[in-house]
């Protein structure tokens, strides 16, 4: 899997995990010292072999999809990101680079997912969520009326109500991590910063 600092101050992994199982978030944890720098790309193996080096994983991501959860330190939640079956040779990628939806295309190593040829959307949902991740009032755009609820890293209920056509929710004041906007038709994953 592919790390991206969308920032432009380097970010520290020390201590921070990854996890493909949501009882054990900590299944994996960043060794000491380990950065990415502004605009960088990092890899890390999900091989199940550490002994080919400290960014290979002991989680081993399957073909037939799972999900994968990035945590801090301190064990709140950055990041958590649900896949389906994969194909052979696709790439699985954020269009805009590193913070849009999901799409499918050609595999991009250490590179601008955007330098790639699209395959296309890999989900089309009937909530679109901008921007994303967030910092301040998020835009909940719909084409139909459509009741949401906002779940929390720990899935604590923080906002429930009726959408329609664009409206905007304040989460300045939510704790930094992954939400899930649900909805009848799916949900949304919505990452909060600050």
């Amino acid at each position: 899997m592919e790390l991206y600092n969308t920032g432009t101050e380097a970010i520290d992994l020390s201590g921070g995990c990854l996890s493909d199982d949501p009882t054990n978030v900590y299944k994996w944890q960043f060794p000491e010292g380990l950065v990415i720098e502004p605009d960088a790309y990092m890899i890390v193996w999900a091989d199940e072999d550490g002994s080919q080096g400290e960014r290979h994983a002991n989680s081993k991501l399957t073909a037939s999809g799972e999900e994968v959860w990035l945590t801090d330190p301190d064990g709140l939640v950055l990041d958590h990101v649900v896949f389906t079956e994969q194909q052979a040779n696709v790439g699985y990628a954020r269009i805009p680079n590193g913070t849009g939806p999901f799409v499918e295309q050609e595999p991009t190593f250490s590179a601008n997912n955007e330098d790639a040829t699209s395959i296309g959307e890999v989900t089309q949902d009937p909530l679109g969520v901008y921007p994303n991740p967030a910092t301040g009032a998020i835009t909940i755009s719909t084409g139909e009326r459509i009741a949401v609820q906002v779940f929390d890293p720990i899935q604590r209920l923080v906002w429930s109500g009726t959408l329609s056509g664009g409206s905007q929710l304040d989460v300045s004041d939510w704790a930094m991590g992954t939400y899930t906007i649900q909805h009848a038709g799916g949900a949304v994953k919505l990452v909060v910063l600050h």
